[in-house]
C-alpha cells in the first residue's frame, strides 16, 4: 500500500503498479503521489479521506482569517426569487474603504458603488461570491451596504431589501504589540512549555529585523514561529497564530508591492 523512494512516483505511478501512495523527499519538503483519486475519494462520502484532507486544510489554515489591512475576503449573496420574472438590481456600498475587485458582472458607477443585475424566472435561487479587498488603512469598522431592488421599474417587493455586514475592523498592519501580550499570555498559562519561549524570541527577532531591513531574515522568524504553532488548538495560540500570519501577509504585500484595487 506505501512505498518511499527518491522521487516517489514510479511505484505508484501506472494502475498495475504495487503502491497505493508513494512517499519521498522533493527539495528541502516532501512529496506524496497517489494512484488513485484522493479528492473524489473524500468527496463521495463521510469517509477517513474526507476526515484526513479536512483536518490536513485546517492544519494550514485556520477556518477563519482575522481582518488585515488589504486582505482579500470572499463575501456570498444569494437573492431567491418568489413570484414572477424579474430583473434585479444589487448594489454594493464600502463607504470607510474597499472595494469589490471581480469585475465579473459587476459595474463600478460613478458613485464609487458597485452593481450587479440579473435576469430571474420564477422560481429560481442565484448566488455570487463577491472577493472584496479591506481598506489599507487601519479603521474601527468596514461596513458593508447592500441594497435589493427588482422588477423592471424596481418596483417589487422585497423581503429583507437594505442589509448591512461587518467586515472589520482592520487593525494595525503590523500587529507586534497584540503578539507580544498574547504570547505572554500563553508563557504565563503553560509555563513548562518551551516552545512559546522560543515563539517570543522568534517574533522579537522578527521586529528587529524589520527595523533593519532584513524583512526576509523578519519573514524566516516568523515562519518558524507559525510552524511551532501549527499543532496548538488552545484558543489564545490560535489567536496567536492569526496575529503571526497577518504580519507575514503584510510583509509579503509589501515586498510585492501588490493592490488589487489600483490595477486596470
Amino acid at each position: 500500500m506505501f512505498a518511499a523512494g527518491k522521487n516517489a512516483s514510479k511505484e505508484c505511478a501506472f494502475p498495475d503498479a504495487p503502491a497505493a501512495i508513494s512517499y519521498g523527499a522533493y527539495g528541502k519538503g516532501h512529496n506524496a503521489y497517489f494512484a488513485y483519486d484522493l479528492l473524489n475519494s473524500a468527496s463521495q462520502d463521510q469517509s477517513l479521506h474526507e476526515q484526513l484532507l479536512l483536518f490536513a486544510l485546517t492544519k494550514i489554515q485556520p477556518l477563519s482569517w482575522s481582518a488585515a489591512a488589504g486582505r482579500v475576503i470572499p463575501v456570498d449573496i444569494s437573492i431567491e426569487n418568489l413570484s414572477r420574472r424579474a430583473a434585479i438590481d444589487v448594489i454594493l456600498a464600502l463607504p470607510n474603504g474597499g472595494g469589490v475587485i471581480d469585475t465579473a458582472a459587476v459595474q463600478r458607477l460613478e458613485n464609487g458603488t458597485w452593481l450587479w443585475q440579473q435576469d430571474l424566472a420564477a422560481p429560481v435561487e442565484i448566488s455570487k461570491r463577491f472577493y472584496i479587498q479591506l481598506p489599507e488603512t487601519e479603521v474601527d469598522s468596514v461596513p458593508l451596504f447592500v441594497d435589493v431592488n427588482a422588477g423592471i421599474n424596481r418596483t417589487l417587493l422585497v423581503d429583507n431589501s437594505e442589509w448591512r455586514l461587518e467586515l472589520g475592523p482592520v487593525g494595525e498592519r503590523l500587529p507586534f504589540a497584540s503578539a507580544y501580550n498574547t504570547v505572554q499570555l500563553l508563557i504565563e498559562q503553560f509555563p513548562d512549555d518551551n516552545r512559546y519561549r522560543f515563539i517570543d524570541k522568534k517574533v522579537a527577532s522578527a521586529e528587529a529585523d524589520i527595523s533593519n531591513a532584513r524583512r526576509d531574515n523578519a519573514v524566516k522568524s516568523l515562519l518558524l514561529a507559525a510552524d511551532e504553532l501549527g499543532d496548538k488548538d488552545n484558543a489564545i495560540a490560535i489567536e496567536l497564530r492569526l496575529l503571526v500570519d497577518q504580519i507575514l501577509y503584510q510583509l509579503q504585500r509589501q515586498r510585492s508591492s501588490i493592490s488589487l484595487l489600483s490595477e486596470d
